[in-house]
Order: C-alpha cells, then structure tokens, then sequence
C-alpha cells in the first residue's frame, strides 16, 4: 500500500530507471555523443547529459513532497540537472507546463505524474518521444489504462510506467474487505483526493461495485479533497453532522486519515464510527497501537 516512505522510492526508483538508460546505452554503444532508445513504437536519440523535467500532480502533502525530493537527490546523485514543475492537481496548468517545456527545448527526458489517466497521451506518447523527448510515468498510468491489470498499465511511447497500490483491483480488494468484515446494513462516508485524480476515481468505482452486490452497505457521501490532513479534518466533521447514522469512514491516502481521526475526536465519535484506512503510513500503524 501507499505510503511516504513508498512515494519516495517511486520517486528514487523512476529517476534510477531514467538515468541508468543513458550509462547502459552509451556503454553498448559505438557513438561517444548519442545513442537511440526503444520506446516500443519509435526510438528516441538520447544524449548523453540529462536535462529531465519533472512534472508533478502537487506538492500540498508530506506524500508528494517525498517523491519530488526523492527525484531530486537521485538526480544529484546521477549527475543530471532536474527541474520541477508543480501543477497544484490542475489539469490544464500540467498541460501548459508540458508543452512549454517542449516548446523550450530545454529538457530530454519527461518524468511525468498525471493529474488524470487521459490527459496528454498523444503529447506524451508520441509528440514528445517524436521530438527526441525520453518520457518516464509516476502512478497514474496514462492513455485511459488506469484500468487495467497491473501489467498492462505501460503506454508504448514511453520509457516504463513506474506504479505503486493504484489500481483498481487493490482498491476493489479494500473495498470489499471493508464490506465483509462489516455484515448487514453500514452507512458509508469515503474521502478521496482531487476530482479527476485516478486514485480518486478507482477508491469510488471500488465502492460502487461493492454497493451494486450488497445493497445494505450504503456509500452516503463521498467527498473530493486535496489529500491533506486539515481537509480530513473540515470534510470528516462534516460528513459526521451530516449523517448520524454513520457507521464507516473510509480514505485513501493516510494523512486523509489522520485529519479525520481529529475530526472524530473533536465530534466524540472516535471508537463508535469505525474508521478504514488505504496507506498506512507510519502514522496511521502509530494510532492503530494506540488504540485510535
């Protein structure tokens, strides 16, 4: 499952796949200056200094904020200059930011994490590898595959797909065990992340397909948020107020999941209104000992 920790490595093991390409590829090569990389629908000439751009969802929580600071110390650590453009989980921003690095021709290589799976394939899987561009992705998978089976999540065009617990069967495996270990008539809060955010949209089809087979398990509200703990707090208070026959809350991201312990304590309903977790980060594991 997702964690802090985990979204650092991500960051680490995408840059470390990224820039052990270059090393491995000029090593076999008889050209000093560049070499072609297969990409599975075209090869990209890449040179030997990276200049990589990393595109981020946001950077609004302790989650994401370890994954760019994970990117950047490899990529110190590697030698290659890195740039970070945030996008604030805004779709159209990410989008300029991308093709105003293209149009710079500043960058190499693109390590990307999609606001959303569908926005910019044709840029990134074709435009951009066509422009000599080694395009590497972060957790959401792009071209609409967010999908599918973990082993089908990787666009051709691009380098890898580099994924962590997003996807649909880990949530439906959650879901459903939140549902059977909780028999007969439940009423259901859920918080997720952003509208359009793909971890977002798999935790709700997870849970509609568990209320389509188990009408007594009744999803009351789910509410969008910007994954920090201060939004878990406000939006747990008022889905609580809302709904007094609460019997389950549910989030997907761990600090989620703290600002709602916070708001079950400040409404007295910590220990009556069972509360499940997608992450369990090391400060979730600190409350479930301590019996919150």
């Amino acid at each position: 499952m997702g964690r802090i920790k985990g979204r650092a490595v991500i960051g680490v093991l995408t840059l470390a796949l990224l820039l052990s390409t270059a090393p491995a590829a000029f090593a076999s090569s008889t050209s000093a200056k560049k070499v072609k990389v297969n990409v599975g629908s075209m090869n990209v000439q890449l040179s030997k200094k990276l200049h990589i751009a990393f595109f981020t969802e946001g950077t609004s929580n302790a989650y994401l904020i370890a994954g760019v600071d994970g990117a950047k110390a490899q990529a110190k650590k590697d030698g290659a200059s890195l740039t970070v453009f945030d996008s604030a989980f805004n779709t159209t921003t990410q989008q300029n930011q991308i093709q105003s690095a293209m149009t710079s021709r500043k960058y190499k290589a693109f390590v990307v994490m999609p606001v959303t799976s569908t926005q910019d394939c044709h840029v990134l899987s074709y435009q951009a590898p066509k422009a000599g561009i080694l395009v590497s992705v972060i957790l959401t998978p792009l071209c609409g595959r967010s999908a599918n089976a973990p082993n089908n999540l990787w666009q051709k065009g691009t380098l890898n797909f580099v994924g962590g617990s997003s996807d649909l069967a880990s949530y439906s495996a959650w879901a459903a065990d939140i549902q059977s270990t909780n028999p007969g008539p439940q009423e259901v809060g859920v918080l997720v992340g952003p509208q359009g955010n793909v971890p977002s949209i798999l935790a709700e089809q997870a849970f509609q397909t568990v209320t389509a087979t188990n009408p007594n398990f009744k999803i009351v509200g789910t509410q969008m948020t910007d994954y920090s703990s201060a939004e878990g707090l406000t939006y747990a208070e008022d889905m609580i107020q809302a709904n007094p026959g609460l019997t389950i809350l549910a989030t997907n991201y761990s600090e989620l999941t703290m600002g709602a312990i916070a708001g079950l304590k400040a409404t007295g309903k910590l220990g009556t209104i069972k509360l499940y977790d997608y992450g369990a980060d090391p400060t979730v594991l600190s409350a479930i000992a301590s019996g919150e």
